[in-house]
């Protein structure tokens, strides 16, 4: 449920089709815009179905927020480029038990599979435990290198769907660094875009919270580790 202080939302139509039959709403004012997040957008693509002669709507989500590390661009961007499957096992103890290449150099395309301990799976973060609800036989997860720009210190990662339940289509985080103006740490972009075939239980603001949550795990390490 929307959090009660939230008095209005202001919407912007920002794309229509009705040929497409596809349309997207971005928050102007208001609404989630006042729980940390720095855009918020949802498209909604009608498709006819043969067995039901309806239409549904696959929506997808655009989550858009901010958060400062106290650890130099040059050490967050090689911690996250080139040694996050050697990092995640350590700040992520109690969830992920290896990170190993599936596929590809370690570089842009490569693919990682995040190995779970099987007794922690019912409590993945909250983001994965509302919107994706993990089976039990899931043990593992996959996702791609599919940006990886060393210049801007911009990577996309995006998670193949047979490692998610079946309601969520896709889900895509991307991530910019760019250093502070006073020299004292990072400044992260972070953008994730998901897709699901019908309305999730959870609000875009248990996005925020999960991945920012851990951004803090991956900086508390770092810190300890890298400086």
């Amino acid at each position: 449920m929307p959090d009660v202080s939230m008095k209005y939302q202001k919407e912007k139509i920002v794309d229509f089709d009705k040929w497409l039959r596809h349309f997207g709403l971005e928050v102007i004012e208001g609404g989630h815009l006042t729980v940390g997040l720095s855009s918020y957008k949802t498209f909604f693509q009608l498709i006819a179905t043969a067995e039901t002669e309806m239409l549904i709507g696959a929506m997808r989500r655009e989550v858009i927020m901010q958060t400062r590390i106290g650890v130099s661009v040059e050490a967050f961007w090689t911690a996250l480029s080139k040694n996050l499957r050697f990092i995640v096992p350590h700040f992520l103890p109690n969830l992920v038990k290896d990170v190993e290449v599936a596929e590809g150099d370690e570089g842009l395309g490569t693919v990682l599979q995040f190995n779970y301990f099987p007794e922690t799976l019912k409590n993945v973060h909250e983001i994965r435990a509302k919107l994706v609800q993990f089976a039990s036989t899931v043990t593992y997860q996959k996702e791609k290198i599919a940006e990886l720009d060393t210049f801007m210190h911009r990577i996309g990662l995006k998670i193949r769907r047979g490692s998610l339940e079946s309601r969520l289509l896709s889900y895509e985080p991307n991530y910019q660094l760019t250093g502070r103006e006073d020299q004292q740490g990072t400044l992260v972009n972070i953008k994730v875009v998901y897709e699901i075939e019908r309305e999730e239980t959870c609000m875009p603001e248990d996005v925020s919270k999960s991945i920012l949550a851990n951004m803090k795990s991956f900086e508390t390490y770092l810190e300890k580790n890298c400086i």
